[in-house]
């Protein structure tokens, strides 16, 4: 028999401040673990505002963002001396 587990969800109202800022209600962040200093891309699209946190690349993905890194430096420079 197939799971029916339902995503529980967290929701919750609030305001915008006059120094537009926003509060993310607490049973919300306690529901996703999000704690001071944690930053988020906002996408908006007519009345609909979505947050989604950004989590600072993995030491691999800073490897392989590195290494492409000099790959580009290094095409670039060929570019350059053929030029």
């Amino acid at each position: 028999m197939p799971s029916t587990k339902r995503r529980q969800r967290t929701s919750g109202t609030t305001r915008l401040s006059i120094k537009g800022q926003v509060v993310i209600p607490e049973a919300v962040c306690q529901r996703v673990g999000l704690k001071r200093g944690d930053q988020f891309l906002v996408l908006a699209d007519k009345d609909t505002i979505c947050l989604r946190l950004l989590h600072p690349p993995s030491s691999r993905e800073w490897s392989q963002l590195r290494e492409l890194a000099n790959l580009l430096a290094a095409g670039t420079q060929q570019t350059a001396a053929a030029g």
